[in-house]
């Protein structure tokens, strides 16, 4: 696998406090996504802090693989910024429009899903 690196930064429509708080639940990506995602496993550590690493499985059939092995590099509550760092499949040229796509999925679910 070849290294590369994706900077991504995203605008998003729901307040900051709610997306953070988010972040923390490792079943969201398959709540907002279910036709895309299966689960999120943590591998190592917490799941949410600097050096955990968590699989994100797709559903079966993804034309991306099944799933996507990352490790979270550094959490900045203050600036709220995660950087990961993609260590196993898929392509990294497809990650970023991954990423995107999640990031706007993920959105919709929050600004529809009622605290």
């Amino acid at each position: 696998m070849g290294k590369g690196k994706i900077t991504a930064e995203f605008e998003i429509k729901v307040p900051i406090a709610k997306v953070w708080k988010a972040f923390h639940d490792p079943e969201l990506i398959s709540k907002a996504i279910p036709d895309q995602f299966t689960a999120v496993k943590v591998l190592e550590g917490d799941g949410f802090s600097a050096g955990s690493v968590r699989k994100l499985i797709f559903v079966a059939g993804a034309p991306h693989g099944p799933f996507l092995k990352e490790k979270i590099v550094s959490v900045d509550n203050d600036t709220h910024t995660i950087v990961t760092e993609q260590i196993e499949d898929p392509p990294l040229e497809k990650a970023k429009e991954g990423a995107q796509h999640t990031f706007k999925r993920i959105e919709a679910y929050l600004i529809s899903y009622k605290d």
